[in-house]
């Protein structure tokens, strides 16, 4: 865009400097042969010609200032209209509040606007104007993402949308929605000179998605995993372990607590049951939530299953205590093993 600018200025000012040219030489050509000519006193001839000059003085100067004036106007025009262009431009990166970033590949110079820098919670003496700066606060395991993505952009020079996370000021990491493209290229050497682009705060959108996927798998009374998450454990587990009990765990008289102290004492005892479960269990067995008061659990070590289901047991021979109820529960477990009972989750 800035290049056809230019070159509307270029020929703006070649259109003047071309009228004047030819009207300078016809004016000189025509004018005194049509003087000799006409007039043949030296005297009177001299004094006509000076005449003549001065009006050519006023009429050359009268259609410059005509032709400069519309070509000033023209460019104040083109810059109003850049300005405009620009104001808008910001007015939509501070709307969307966008952080914008500029690159000099060239010399690593790296700038960026305030609202990038609120994102890491930082002030400008906190921040060099370099990439590597930059670089090194993101999240380790995330640099390969915006590496590749810059590489690709520079081989393809197509545009780019990433997500990766970055170092706050205050130690926690924020996600960052990033886009970029080169937007400068060497005519002569066709090598990429500056790159620019965005940067978004979507670490709330990130945790939203987390949260939505915790309880697409999980129990959200007791945070256990639930059955859809138990189905995807079991088929897992089915093809790479040798042995796999499968333990079934149903509580006893659960429903009498529900009917008689009401649903938000049970959903207590619950999460107390679920608790007391899951700090009996080793660290590679796996625990699911399935029902109302039914619990699910799957381990790898065969000699354990006995000892697990007594201690199970044993966990609920401790009275449980919710204001002023105190009551006890039992549990009735079965017991399912593969490859001797089945293959597969049903």
């Amino acid at each position: 865009m800035l290049k056809g600018a230019w070159m509307r200025v270029v020929l703006s000012t070649l259109r003047i400097v071309f009228a004047y040219a030819v009207f300078s030489t016809l004016w000189i050509l025509f004018s005194d042969t049509l003087l000799h000519y006409l007039v043949e006193n030296p005297h009177k001839l001299t004094t006509i010609q000076t005449y003549k000059g001065l009006f050519f003085i006023g009429v050359t100067t009268l259609l410059l200032f005509i032709l400069i004036r519309t070509q000033i106007s023209q460019l104040y025009a083109m810059q109003r209209k850049i300005n405009e262009n620009a104001q808008r431009l910001n007015y939509v990166i501070q709307g969307a509040h966008l952080g914008y970033w500029d690159w000099n590949y060239r010399t690593n110079k790296h700038l960026v606007n305030d609202t990038w820098l609120s994102f890491l919670g930082l002030e400008r003496h906190d921040i060099q104007e370099d990439v590597t700066d930059w670089l090194e606060r993101i999240h380790p395991d995330d640099r390969y993402i915006p590496r590749e993505a810059i590489a690709k952009t520079l081989q393809d020079g197509k545009p780019y949308v990433i997500e990766f996370r970055m170092q706050h000021k205050q130690g926690h990491w924020v996600w960052i929605e990033g886009s970029g493209a080169v937007v400068e290229w060497d005519e002569a050497t066709a090598e990429p000179i500056r790159l620019a682009g965005t940067h978004r705060d979507i670490t709330e959108r990130k945790e939203a998605e987390e949260k939505m996927l915790f309880l697409a798998r999980n129990d959200a009374l007791t945070k256990l995993p639930n059955r859809t998450f138990l189905k995807q454990a079991l088929e897992g587990f089915l093809k790479k372990e040798q042995f796999i009990a499968f333990l079934f765990l149903d509580l006893d008289f659960f429903k009498n607590i529900n009917d008689i102290y009401g649903h938000s004492v049970g959903d207590s005892v619950i999460q107390e049951v679920a608790f007391r479960f899951k700090s009996s269990l080793e660290e590679s067995d796996f625990i699911a939530r399935v029902g109302g008061d039914e619990f699910a659990i799957l381990t790898k070590n065969a000699s354990h299953v006995e000892a697990l289901c007594h201690q199970l047991i044993q966990t609920l021979e401790k009275p449980f205590t919710i204001g002023d109820a105190t009551f006890k529960l039992g549990v009735s477990i079965g017991i399912a093993s593969f490859p001797k009972d089945g293959e597969n989750f049903e």
